[in-house]
């Protein structure tokens, strides 16, 4: 994925790249801002849990003279008002990031789907008669759209994640080092699994889908461009069988590709709270919080 994106970055527009930067600057924004939302839940149990108690720690009761807040109520109140909004602006940061990435990769898709198309008809007209038009076709509109779903889309999310992930790490990190370093190596580890057993299957698929997504257009262009000879020697079966076998093992890749970039995120939540049940268990094992 790294180095076909490696390979569309000459060939990508200026105001593109420019678009780029201002999406970096975007998910740093989002990173900042979950930074936080997930740092305003902590004073906000610890209050709800003993507000008394918790106008004691310093650093809340530090908080509550700078606001001049001198009951638990009123220190509940604001910091349940103020957790509710950094939960909602980080909210809207990420909606505002998914539409800004997803718009400007299939924008950028746009561009290099035309200019390959004008590249194609600047060819000289021996190199038209010697190209099979079903492979061009295939080029220019579904080849041109696996990779940016493939390669652009995956390489904007996975720079987004990394960033929002440095974030949550950092303020796990300073609330509670010993457990962030165990959530890391169980949640790393099942990822790094899962993702170099499926890494074979999408590569497997992948060839699959860009091979018979030319098949199946060549079949709709011989059986549909010479549709006289079809129905005079009655091979409607063959040229239907031929397109079947083809389509079915192309959205077969597909489907089994869904399914995969899917599963993580299923499996990952389930086991995830596993391990936060196991976590918290320890935790009250050892100092009783």
């Amino acid at each position: 994925m790294l180095k076909t994106v490696r390979k569309l970055w000459p060939y990508i527009e200026v105001r593109r790249k420019r678009q780029l930067a201002a999406l970096l600057l975007l998910m740093l924004l989002a990173s900042v801002a979950e930074m936080f939302s997930i740092g305003a839940v902590i004073p906000f149990l610890a209050v709800m849990a003993d507000p008394a108690r918790a106008m004691a720690h310093p650093l809340i009761h530090r908080f509550a003279e700078f606001f001049n807040l001198m009951e638990a109520g009123e220190l509940l109140a604001v910091i349940a008002i103020g957790f509710g909004l950094a939960s909602l602006f980080a909210g809207l940061v990420r909606v505002l990031l998914l539409y800004s990435s997803t718009r400007l990769s299939y924008a950028i898709g746009a561009d290099l789907s035309a200019r390959i198309y004008l590249y194609t008809l600047n060819q000289p007209y021996i190199r038209h008669l010697k190209q099979n038009s079903s492979e061009v076709i295939a080029g220019i509109t579904s080849k041109s759209n696996n990779v940016i779903n493939g390669a652009l889309v995956p390489a904007l999310m996975i720079v987004s994640s990394l960033m929002l992930l440095v974030a949550i790490i950092g303020m796990l990190a300073y609330i509670n080092p010993l457990i962030t370093i165990g959530a890391m190596v169980s949640f790393g580890g099942l990822y790094v699994g899962m993702t170099l057993f499926m890494k074979r299957r999408l590569a497997v698929n992948g060839r699959h889908i860009a091979d018979e997504s030319v098949r199946v257009l060549r079949c709709l262009q011989e059986g549909l461009g010479g549709i006289r000879e079809v129905i005079l020697e009655d091979n409607q079966e063959l040229y239907s069988g031929e397109y079947r076998k083809a389509d079915r093992v192309m959205r077969r890749a597909q489907g089994s590709n869904v399914f995969i970039t899917q599963f993580p995120r299923l499996a990952m939540e389930g086991m995830g709270l596993f391990m936060i049940a196991m976590f918290a268990f320890a935790m009250i094992r050892v100092n009783g919080n």
